[in-house]
């Protein structure tokens, strides 16, 4: 019987972790110890709805990658800039201007993962009103819930299809109202 149990028990994580544990765990458990160590607590949760009017900002090193996502934004009538970097991106928005409306990472096109992962939180620090995707093979798979809201508001496991990169602008919209609320709620209670 506990041999039966072992046995399933690896299955189960083999299921849950997609057979690719190493780099699963390289991004995941960052992003994991990066949205617990910042995430207010939870507080009551406010439905608002989302303008989706404006520009999405993609960075990657592989626009031809992301075509489909690009073509979705635009019939959602999103304008789309393609970046290959997060450094052009903070700096089209220096002074609270220029903000778009969502920003989608590709992590596995970057050139420094590191530094990818520092821009995003400084990103997330300065601007929680910039909803944002996280695309990498590395994830185990989708990720929709409000676990990592300090660090992304979706993070989506490549390569993407359409049914879950919809799901996940809408879902990325909905988790960055959780995020703003979170934010007042913690600020309201440091006065």
């Amino acid at each position: 019987m506990l041999k039966k149990l072992e046995s399933l028990s690896a299955e189960i994580a083999k299921g849950i972790f997609g057979g690719a544990t190493a780099k699963y765990s390289s991004h995941t458990a960052r992003i994991d110890a990066i949205a617990h160590t910042y995430s207010p607590p939870l507080g009551r949760i406010v439905e608002v709805d989302y303008d989706v009017s404006g520009y999405a900002v993609l960075v990657t090193g592989l626009p031809s990658k992301l075509a489909m996502p690009i073509r979705f934004l635009r019939t959602i009538n999103l304008g789309v800039n393609v970046m290959a970097s997060l450094e052009n991106v903070i700096s089209t928005f220096k002074g609270g201007r220029n903000i778009p409306s969502l920003l989608v990472v590709d992590i596995d096109s970057v050139a420094d993962e590191d530094l990818t992962f520092d821009l995003i939180f400084t990103i997330r620090e300065k601007y929680p009103q910039l909803p944002i995707i996280l695309i990498s093979g590395g994830f185990a798979r989708d990720d929709m819930s409000t676990e990592r809201l300090a660090i992304c508001d979706v993070s989506l496991r490549a390569p993407i299809n359409r049914t879950s990169f919809e799901m996940g602008v809408e879902e990325a919209f909905d988790n960055n109202s959780i995020w703003q609320h979170r934010l007042v709620e913690l600020n309201l209670r440091k006065h």
